[in-house]
């Protein structure tokens, strides 16, 4: 009888949001160049978010007295971003926003597509920011598909090995938004009570 399998959400880091997912199936896996390239693609793309976040983090953590002509124009910025990545992702390119979970080694997500196969290699793009049009694309491979209705199926993927500063970037931001969600859910239950 075969063990069963430990879900990569049980015993690490994860979150659960609405982001923007998409999934490009590939016919074998990833060359080393190809794999290669997403990793550096992902270390800037996770190196500008842990910033954005560290930055949001500091100015919740203030002095008692902020500079108000900064933070308005901080506030502005924020807001010509925010109108910028609106545009960029409402042209039609970006997928929909669907219920996801991501950990450090795993996604999973409710899909549309009913081509999407157990074992298949692809790269899977989530976009993680409102204010961030570009997604992290990383290589993976499909660890199961359960079909969900006529229409839908719930996929969860596994990362293709990263290189070490890929993984730590990675697990940096999972663990934040992580935490994130945690002191979220405190919040809720202390209003409920």
């Amino acid at each position: 009888m075969d063990a069963p399998t430990e879900s990569p959400f049980d015993s690490q880091p994860h979150f659960s949001d609405r982001l923007r997912v998409a999934f490009e199936p590939l016919p074998d896996a990833p060359d080393a160049s190809s794999q290669m390239l997403l990793q550096a693609e992902a270390r800037l793309l996770l190196t500008r978010l842990l910033a954005l976040d560290e930055s949001t983090a500091a100015r919740t953590e203030e002095d008692k007295e902020p500079n108000l002509d900064l933070q308005r124009l901080e506030r502005k910025l924020d807001l010509v971003l925010e109108l910028l990545s609106l545009r960029l992702l409402d042209d039609g390119s970006a997928p929909p926003e669907r219920a996801v979970r991501l950990s450090a080694s795993a996604a999973c997500w409710q899909a549309d597509d009913d081509r999407i196969r157990d074992g298949e290699f692809g790269v899977l793009s989530v976009y993680l920011h409102r204010l961030m049009p570009r997604p992290l694309r990383l290589p993976v491979q499909v660890m199961s598909v359960q079909v969900m209705s006529l229409q839908s199926q719930r996929v969860q993927v596994r990362f293709l090995p990263l290189d070490e500063e890929s993984e730590e970037l990675l697990l940096r931001y999972v663990f934040l938004q992580h935490r994130r969600d945690l002191a979220g859910h405190k919040r809720t239950q202390h209003r409920r009570a």
